[in-house]
Formats: structure tokens, C-alpha cells, sequence
């Protein structure tokens, strides 16, 4: 219940700072990949860390 509502409020924010849909949708895009990566057995911390 709480993830949903992540990604909406972000996405809503992220799209009022610069009126840009494309914003909006890579936000979608990337907490619905997230979410399926933690469904599949992905730690994503390691994955952070990694990329830094």
C-alpha cells in the first residue's frame, strides 16, 4: 500500500517542478522495474552501492 503511493507522490512532484510528462513516466518506469527486481530476489543495496 505504501510503494503505490511513493510513486504517485513522486511522480506528481517530479512533474510540477518541470511540467514534463517524460519525468513523470521514468519515475513509473524505474519504482515498477525496482519492484520487480525485489519480487525476483534482487538486493538493490548492493546494486546502489555498486553503481556509485
Amino acid at each position: 500500500m505504501l510503494f503505490p503511493a511513493i510513486v504517485v507522490f513522486s511522480s506528481i512532484g517530479c512533474y510540477s517542478i518541470n511540467n514534463n510528462l517524460f519525468d513523470a513516466n521514468a519515475i513509473i518506469f524505474w519504482g515498477i522495474l525496482g519492484y520487480v527486481l525485489i519480487r525476483v530476489g534482487f538486493e538493490l543495496a548492493p546494486r546502489l552501492l555498486g553503481s556509485l
